[in-house]
């Protein structure tokens, strides 16, 4: 797609890769309809998203989580620089 990519640090305070084991069986049984994304629906957005690429102002979205209140400076510092 040619977008570029910002490694940032992760903002949680756990392990770099962390598996977790999901089940909704339980839910299911309970009624739960649950969405699902299907190929054609993941298309037709990846679709509009290209479409209106162009009036998308990054940087108005930036993907910054801070979680904790050290990371606030962290973050105000590198803004600076």
């Amino acid at each position: 797609t040619g977008a570029e990519i910002d490694y940032v640090q992760n903002p949680r305070n756990e392990a770099a890769e962390n598996d977790l084991h999901v089940r909704n069986d339980r839910f299911l049984e309970l009624g739960l309809q649950p969405t699902t994304l299907s190929d054609g629906l993941l298309g037709e957005v990846t679709e509009i998203a290209s479409k209106y690429v162009h009036r998308c102002d990054i940087s108005k979205i930036p993907a910054t989580s801070l979680w904790r209140p050290q990371q606030e400076s962290v973050h105000q510092q590198e803004g600076a620089s």
